[in-house]
């Protein structure tokens, strides 16, 4: 069965033709601003005080977003670029939003370069519903209820994770951002859950997507919960019946198999996303999915984690 799936790259199996992997629209998108110079992202910088963590010349820290607008500047610049090469991003001149003067931004400061090395955006619950007139940036892609509510008030919400092109072979940067989550979390004990979306391109191939799909709801979900949420752009496909039934004979241990079989199906050799399977192994559980349409119609999956 799983030679099968494999074969999809060389054999027309599924009646599909692989299709040339499209670049991000660069006629509709907006050209990228300008870097913030160096010197105001280390004045910025020196206002934040102690660092969390280091490690050799990287620095730790976390800034709420109203309170360093150059950094978050920056950020947002930073974010638009990385998202663009792998065909997601805003289209805009800057990826910021309304949330992120609201939201906690964690971020490696490269003490040698004064670059920004990576970033999360941050949001805690029952920080954000003391604003007045506050909607959970949640509500904008799944229907508000009593549940959905409950779940937002107490929990940490994370999204917008990047790590810059120069640094993303190296395998410390997101390593080191999810300890600073934990070291921020164990301080909180009003938090008691994680919420972070993790996306597939739209660029991925179909059955790509909905293998992934199909095997996290499989092993890796907590079907109770998202019967709860509802999402406004539903990920729907027709099940093809090869992959169904790999799923069904797989096990939760499997995801290294499924990462291979996805690099036989895309274009490029592309596997599963590293924060798609950096959430398995912390042990998180998908509880949505909905298609981003202002992200290019990418496939945002929702990861609950239960802090422990």
């Amino acid at each position: 069965m799983e030679m099968k799936i494999r074969l999809m790259s060389y054999r027309n199996l599924f009646n599909y033709k692989k299709i040339k992997t499209p670049n991000f629209n660069l006629t509709t998108a907006k050209p990228i601003i300008e870097a913030v110079p160096k010197i105001e992202l280390e004045k910025g910088v020196n206002t934040l005080g102690n660092y969390i963590s280091s490690k050799n010349e990287f620095q730790l820290y976390c800034f709420k977003g109203e309170n360093c607008p150059n950094i978050l500047r920056e950020i947002g610049r930073l974010r638009e670029i990385t998202f663009r090469a792998v065909n997601e991003g805003s289209g805009n001149e800057i990826d910021l939003d309304s949330h992120d003067k609201y939201f906690e931004h964690l971020f490696i400061w490269d003490n040698e370069k004064s670059n920004i090395v990576g970033a999360y955006r941050l949001g805690f619950g029952t920080d954000l519903k003391k604003i007045e007139g506050y909607s959970s940036i949640l509500f904008e892609f799944y229907k508000k209820n009593s549940v959905t509510q409950d779940l937002v008030d107490c929990s940490l919400l994370m999204g917008r994770a990047f790590v810059a092109t120069e640094y993303q072979n190296k395998p410390f940067p997101l390593f080191m951002l999810w300890e600073g989550i934990k070291t921020l979390v164990n301080q909180r004990q009003d938090i008691h859950y994680i919420l972070g979306q993790t996306s597939l391109p739209s660029t991925f191939q179909k059955y790509s997507k909905q293998l992934i799909v199909s095997y996290l709801f499989k092993h890796h979900s907590n079907l109770e919960l998202s019967q709860h949420l509802r999402p406004y752009h539903k990920y729907r496909f027709i099940p093809n019946p090869v992959i169904q039934k790999w799923v069904l004979q797989s096990s939760a241990g499997d995801i290294k198999r499924m990462d291979s079989i996805v690099e036989c199906i895309e274009n490029n050799g592309t596997k599963t996303p590293m924060l798609f399977r950096r959430y398995i192994e912390q042990g998180a559980k998908c509880i949505g999915v909905n298609i981003d349409p202002d992200f290019q119609n990418s496939i945002d999956i929702l990861m609950l984690t239960k802090i422990n």
